[in-house]
C-alpha cells in the first residue's frame, strides 16, 4: 500500500484514534507528540488542525520532513513519511478540521489554520497481537520495577505513572540516515530512574535498526485519560538483562504534551 486508503484512511478519519507526529528542529533534534486531528485529505495528502502545537509549528518552519504513526485499539499500526507543504487559513481543509467532533462541539477551541503535508511513503503497516506485546512488555516492566526498588528514583511521578501503564500507547522518534524523522511504536518503554528508561528491542527490531548510540531521541505517551507526556534524551545503546536485550535512554528533558499546557517543561527532579 502506497496511498492513504482502505483501513489506513478509515483510521485517520477516526476522531479518537491515537496518532503521533514527529518533527525535527534545525539541528536534527526530534519532537514527537499526539496529533489526534491528523487526517487524510485525499490518498496523497495529510492534514491536521493547528492547535497547541508551538514546538511542532516551529520545527515545520525550519525542517519540512515529518513522520507519523497511527495506532488503532486492536493494534493495527501504520507509519509514514511526509513533507510539509504549508498552512492554509481557509477553504475545504480548514472546514474539514472544524467539522470534526473534537472541534465542532467545543465552544472554546476551533481551527484557524490547517497544516498540509504531501505523503512520501508508507514506511510500515502491520498488526501486532496483544499476546506479543505482553510477552515483551511484562519482563521489562518487572525488571524496571526491581531496578527502582533497589533505590533509584524514577521520573516525576505523574510522568512515570503514564509510561509505566500497560495500556498506554508510546512511540519513539529519532532522525534516520535519510534525514527524515523515524517513528517507532514502543509499548515496552518503561521508566527505571530519574533520568533512565529502558525498552525491549525484539518486537520492533527492524524499525529500530537506524537508532545508534548517542542518537538524540524523543518519546511520547498517551493514555485514554487523555493525558500525554514527552521525554527527550540520548540513546545509550543496548544492554543484556534478565529481561532480554534492552535499549537504554538517558532522559534530559520532560514535557507536558497535552492541554491545558502543552509544551510545558516538567522538572526532572521535582518530587
Amino acid at each position: 500500500m502506497s496511498t492513504l486508503s482502505g483501513k489506513l484512511a478509515a483510521a485517520l478519519h477516526g476522531d479518537m484514534v491515537p496518532k503521533f507526529l514527529a518533527t525535527l528542529d534545525s539541528s536534527g533534534k526530534p519532537n514527537v507528540v499526539p496529533i489526534i486531528s491528523l487526517d487524510a485529505a485525499d490518498e496523497k495528502t495529510l492534514v491536521f488542525g493547528e492547535l497547541f502545537i508551538w514546538k511542532t509549528r516551529n520545527n515545520l518552519e525550519v525542517n519540512p520532513r515529518v513522520a507519523a504513526a497511527v495506532l488503532t485499539e486492536d493494534l493495527q499500526i501504520w507509519t509514514m513519511r511526509a513533507t510539509f507543504r504549508g498552512f492554509v487559513d481557509k477553504g475545504p481543509l480548514v472546514e474539514q478540521m472544524n467539522a470534526k467532533d473534537l472541534f465542532r462541539y467545543n465552544a472554546y477551541v476551533g481551527v484557524r489554520r490547517a497544516a498540509v503535508f504531501d505523503l512520501e511513503e508508507i514506511t510500515g503497516s502491520w498488526h501486532v497481537s496483544k499476546v506479543n506485546v505482553a510477552a515483551e512488555l511484562l519482563p521489562v516492566k518487572v525488571y524496571c520495577s526491581l531496578c527502582r526498588s533497589a533505590g533509584s528514583e524514577k521520573l516525576p511521578p505523574r510522568v512515570a505513572e503514564k509510561f509505566a501503564r500497560s495500556q498506554s500507547l508510546k512511540v519513539l522518534a529519532f532522525q534516520d540516515e535519510s534525514g527524515f524523522p523515524s517513528i517507532v511504536p514502543l509499548f515496552s518503554l518503561q521508566p527505571t530512574g530519574s533520568q533512565t528508561m529502558l525498552f525491549g528491542t525484539r518486537l520492533f527490531r527492524k524499525q529500530l535498526r537506524g537508532l545508534k548510540r548517542g542518537c538524540k531521541l524523543a518519546a511520547s505517551v498517551i493514555t485514554m485519560d487523555p493525558i500525554a507526556y514527552q521525554v527527550k534524551g540520548t540513546f545509550e545503546g543496548t544492554q543484556l538483562t534478565p529481561a532480554g536485550l534492552l535499549g537504554k535512554i538517558k532522559v534530559d528533558e520532560v514535557f507536558s504534551a497535552s492541554p491545558p499546557l502543552p509544551g510545558e517543561p516538567i522538572d526532572l527532579h521535582k518530587r
